[in-house]
């Protein structure tokens, strides 16, 4: 597979102030500032998905691993995460600083590839697609964890205001500073894409010919799809 040169500039305005939120985020979560059923369902749609995975063996690689969150759950893999956000502190995992759309590995390396909350961050979700698929050996295994926001793209900032001032005030009302934090960063140009069910599940048949959906929760979906 030939790629076109993806513009990483494209990223350049947006990361810093991704990592600065992102950090800001995991402060809150160590804050305790998440209420208690925020943290289950955490941990619970985590232990979900991976039971919807099954058993993840051989080399994993993590598209979007941010500081290697999930790496605890995967103890028997050959876990390689990467992610654009070069940390000041190196993660205690291999790692390297890429884009899923540019992934600096050779075709058919891992037996499994995750892509978990990453791919509304892509600048180009079919080609992120294709070159998780890309990179998995023959039989190997991608999962994917999306959210389901009932847009197919990113809107303009005008409404993505217009969403802040209405159902972000009742998150904050009904939730936790947290829970209006995430909702607040979300709809910011980090997150240029929103996904339906229909369009999530068209683009992984433009990898995979067969694969496996279930729907988790009325705005989270897992999929997975082997590679032939």
């Amino acid at each position: 597979m030939v790629c076109d040169p993806v513009d990483k500039a494209v990223w350049g305005s947006k990361l810093e102030r991704f990592r600065r939120g992102y950090e800001r985020h995991r402060l809150l979560s160590r804050l305790s500032l998440q209420s208690p059923a925020e943290k289950e369902g955490e941990l619970a749609l985590l232990h979900a998905f991976f039971e919807f995975t099954g058993s993840l063996n051989g080399r994993v690689l993590d598209i979007g691993c941010g500081d290697g969150f999930y790496r605890p759950m995967l103890s028997e893999a050959e876990y390689v995460g990467v992610d654009p956000l070069a940390w000041k502190r190196r993660p205690m995992f291999p790692f390297l600083t890429a884009i899923g759309e540019a992934l600096p590995f050779r075709s058919d390396c891992f037996h499994h590839v995750l892509i978990i909350t990453s791919l509304d961050h892509a600048q180009d979700p079919e080609r992120f697609l294709a070159e998780g698929r890309r990179v998995l050996r023959s039989g190997g295994m991608l999962s994917l964890l999306c959210g389901l926001e009932g847009e197919e793209t990113g809107v303009g900032q005008e409404d993505h205001w217009q969403k802040l001032r209405s159902e972000g005030v009742r998150a904050l009302v009904r939730g936790t500073i947290t829970r209006f934090y995430r909702f607040a960063f979300r709809i910011q140009d980090t997150h240029p894409y929103e996904f339906t069910e229909e369009t999530i599940k068209s683009l992984m048949a433009g990898c995979f010919p067969e694969f496996e959906s279930k729907r988790h929760s009325p705005n989270i979906l897992f999929l997975k799809g082997r590679a032939p």
